[in-house]
């Protein structure tokens, strides 16, 4: 019994670890960073999606935590240091909480809200063969129209912000590709 007992003791945990990991939220595709999202959204032809992201306030959502402003919101919540804190970061930074093997070679925390903050973990769907198809790269992880998930941060709850509107906010941040995928 006792010869077995490092094999058991090793399976046992192996399984623990199946098991708990069932119950996470975690993506099942690496966070690219928007930087790869650059290779092929930055052009005028397909829309500028890039450069509309890079001058919004969800690229400078990490930045703003450490702001005046930012520092004043988190004072007044009795949070020290909003740019360290997880209820913060849940909203300001994507990827905030993935596991190091989960944040692929172009992935930057400087970032904020990237572009996989709405449209979904990059690491499955990043590819012209699959980004030509828009079934297998939804199947594969894209979020095509990642409208209904604005409220998951813009609830009006964390802290002061403007009134959400989600129909003004979209149209705020539109970025179709001209001709082939429409804006919702």
């Amino acid at each position: 019994m006792k010869k077995h007992l490092p094999l058991l003791t090793v399976s046992l945990l192996f399984i623990a670890g199946i098991f708990l990991l069932s119950f996470t939220d975690l993506p099942t595709y690496p966070y690219e960073g928007s930087s790869r999202c650059s290779l092929c959204h930055s052009t005028a032809e397909i829309g500028g999606q890039y450069e509309i992201w890079f001058s919004s306030a969800h690229r400078r959502a990490l930045s703003d935590l450490s702001s005046e402003k930012g520092a004043a919101i988190a004072e007044e919540k009795g949070i020290k240091k909003p740019a360290d804190d997880p209820n913060c970061l849940s909203c300001h930074l994507t990827g905030y909480d993935a596991p190091f093997n989960l944040l692929g070679p172009l992935y930057k925390r400087q970032d904020g809200v990237s572009c996989e903050g709405c449209h979904g973990a990059g690491g499955g769907y990043a590819f012209f063969s699959i980004m030509y198809d828009e079934k297998k790269a939804v199947s594969k992880g894209l979020i095509v129209h990642p409208g209904e998930n604005c409220t998951d941060c813009h609830d009006g709850k964390a802290h002061t912000m403007p009134p959400f509107d989600p129909d003004r906010a979209i149209k705020a941040i539109a970025h179709p590709i001209p001709g082939r995928i429409k804006a919702r």
